[in-house]
């Protein structure tokens, strides 16, 4: 026992010279001596528990407007089936309700763009796995709160409408989490709830629609502002005193889920991701649901560090409005976590021919925005007829998940030295999108202890 402690205070001590010189931004995990060794002790295990993870339903009521010259232009510059998000979220909430679980996480973008109406509407849906004993905890996405492109169409005229203030999101959505949470962040729209005993669940705000202007769109980056990650800090080193397994849930990505990520949208990342990430897996959180970028990825990073199990495993759900139309199925029994993903199969417009109705339009919608690109590099348009097929399908292959790596990136053959050019320095975006970083995306087993395969 004395060699032991022995030890012990060496590593502590190692440590601690390690982190002499340090910022003002340091967390108190790398400085303080008490909470250095409260993270260095063993953590707690996760609860048994079920859960449902949904994400970005980008919910638009039919009423305001799904056809005529304003929305076309609207839907031609997008890649989601807005026109069919009201069907596709009552056929989700459909499924869902018939799944027995403990809660249900919503990663954010509830709404189109924060229409007031759409958020009335989208928490009277929710209320019906409310009302069936299933706990809701929501998070706002980029497009929920404050957007001042919030519309309704009518033939050629795009009117705006009133979208919500932050104080409306939490009262909209006042039994999705907001009212039965332990603890709520004065400075942003994120608490803390306990669906199961023993797990506390993070939802964390990490929109800046604090920046947002009438009339433009939305702040797509996500970050947290300097109060809220002391809240969250903190909290979290509650959460260790009182032997609390933490998870969490957010909008934006805390890890790169393909190479070349940050470099290419790093918007669909947390600011400063890799830090705070690190901090949240010192304190033990092993996992966090994310969404906005529409794919199935998970993906983990591990740190090499005093801290056991120095890991975090950033599990993302594509949107209900894109293809592949999922949402997952999770589990923990005896701190293994089950992963599975399933998908909306029909709704009433498309009947069973609605998977590959997505599938085409997501095919579209990707084309022609990868054509925009291309012609604003310069690429001309036969260039753009080999190219943006081979693109369009990379992406499509990333939002599935589990991709199967594939070389070469590109076939040149027929293409000029300008798409070539091009193709070159953008090839790394779409080599990415075909590397699926570990672990598996749609359905696997992991250690709810380390993260890793089990």
């Amino acid at each position: 026992m004395v060699k032991a402690r022995r030890i012990f205070n060496t590593a502590l001590l190692f440590w601690c010279c390690a982190s002499l010189v340090t910022d003002a931004g340091a967390f108190l995990y790398e400085t303080d001596p008490e909470v250095r060794r409260l993270v260095l002790k063993k953590q707690q295990g996760y609860p048994n528990a079920s859960f449902i993870v949904f994400s970005d339903p980008h919910y638009f009521p039919p009423e305001f407007g799904t056809s005529g010259a304003a929305f076309e232009d609207y839907i031609r510059h997008d890649r989601k089936m807005i026109r069919e998000s009201a069907s596709i979220f009552k056929k989700a909430l459909q499924d869902i309700s018939m799944v027995a679980a403990d809660f249900v996480l919503v990663c954010g973008d509830l709404t189109k763009d924060g229409e007031q109406e759409s958020h009335r509407q989208v928490a009277d849906l929710l209320q019906t796995l409310v009302d069936q004993g299933k706990q809701v905890i929501v998070v706002p996405g980029n497009h929920d709160v404050s957007n001042g492109m919030a519309m309704r169409y009518e033939g050629e005229e795009a009117e705006p409408v009133e979208s919500v203030t932050p104080e409306m999101f939490r009262t909209i959505y006042r039994n999705c989490g907001f009212q039965d949470a332990i603890a709520q962040d004065p400075n942003s729209l994120s608490y803390i709830s306990e669906p199961v005993p023993g797990l506390w669940v993070f939802a964390f705000d990490s929109c800046r629609y604090r920046e947002n202007k009438p009339g433009e769109h939305s702040t797509t980056g996500g970050k947290f502002y300097d109060a809220t990650l002391q809240w969250i800090e903190q909290m979290l080193i509650r959460a260790l005193r009182e032997n609390k397994a933490v998870i969490g849930c957010m909008h934006h990505g805390m890890v790169e889920h393909y190479p070349s990520n940050k470099k290419h949208f790093s918007d669909y990342l947390l600011d400063d991701f890799e830090r705070i990430g690190k901090m949240c897996a010192a304190y033990g959180m092993r996992f966090v649901f994310t969404g906005h970028f529409h794919a199935q990825d998970i993906t983990r990073k591990a740190w090499f560090s005093l801290v056991p199990n120095h890991v975090l495993v950033d599990i993302e759900t594509g949107s209900l409005v894109t293809y592949p139309v999922p949402w997952r199925f999770v589990t923990i029994h005896n701190n293994r976590m089950s992963i599975t993903t399933q998908q909306i199969q029909e709704i009433p417009e498309y009947g069973n021919a609605f998977l590959k109705y997505a599938y085409q339009f997501v095919l579209n919608g990707m084309t022609d925005i990868i054509n925009e690109k291309l012609s604003s590099y310069g690429v001309p348009d036969t260039d753009q007829k080999l190219l943006t097929p081979q693109i369009a399908q990379a992406y499509v292959t990333h939002l599935k998940g589990d991709e199967i790596y594939r070389l070469p990136t590109f076939d040149f053959i027929g293409v000029s030295f300008t798409g070539i050019l091009v193709g070159v320095v953008q090839g790394d975006l779409v080599r990415g999108w075909y590397r699926d970083l570990p672990p598996k995306d749609n359905n696997v087993f992991l250690n709810a202890t380390t993260g890793s395969d089990d």
